[in-house]
């Protein structure tokens, strides 16, 4: 089982941000607001997938950027 990890989501997201040319002085204090709502969400979860995490981190980020939040979505894909 593995376990959530904050940092690591951070670096996913800001990574992801950096692709679309969203600059880190940006980026960083998204990356941390989405990372704090994800951890809220999962504590108020007892199990999820990876997927439930990653739709949750693009409905989160979302608010901030719709063009990050699809880049999120879909990478791994070819878009």
């Amino acid at each position: 089982m593995r376990q959530f990890n904050a940092q690591k989501l951070k670096a996913d997201i800001m990574y992801e941000a950096r692709v679309v040319g969203m600059p880190g002085g940006t980026s960083k204090p998204i990356a941390e607001k989405v990372a704090a709502a994800v951890e809220k969400w999962i504590q108020k979860r007892s199990a999820v997938t990876v997927e439930d995490i990653n739709k949750r981190v693009s409905i989160e980020i979302e608010q901030y950027s719709p063009n990050l939040s699809y880049v999120y979505r879909n990478r791994g894909k070819i878009i």
